[in-house]
């Protein structure tokens, strides 16, 4: 579970971060703004009815980038709004090619240290 700190919820933040950078990926649509520095960065995960109609697969989706994103938080700048939005490709996905999708995505951003 990703620690309460690093977790963005307010519907008008995500606005914001929706209008930011954007990078798009095959599995998902990775959407970014730099806020403060000194705060932590914070994430929200989204994975609509449209990648599955089944309740358990979108949920283990969201887990498995909520896992990916916990383990490198130590490795992520500080003061960023993130908000990943997951594609219909990401469904029938392993988590290494998930973890490997998103790491690239991450460096290619400029949002690691």
């Amino acid at each position: 579970m990703l620690p309460r700190i690093h977790r963005l919820s307010d519907w008008v933040e995500i606005d914001k971060v929706k209008r930011g950078k954007r990078y798009l990926s095959p599995l998902f649509v990775l959407f970014w703004i730099e806020d403060n520095g000194k705060k932590p960065s914070i994430f929200s995960f989204v994975c609509s009815k449209a990648v599955s109609g089944k309740s358990f697969l979108r949920n283990r989706i969201k887990r498995q980038m909520r896992e990916i994103v916990r383990k490198k938080l130590d490795n992520i700048k500080p003061g960023l709004k993130i908000l990943i939005v997951a594609k219909k490709e990401i469904a029938f996905k392993k988590h290494e090619e998930i973890e490997t999708e998103l790491l690239k995505a991450f460096e290619n951003e400029g949002i690691m240290k």
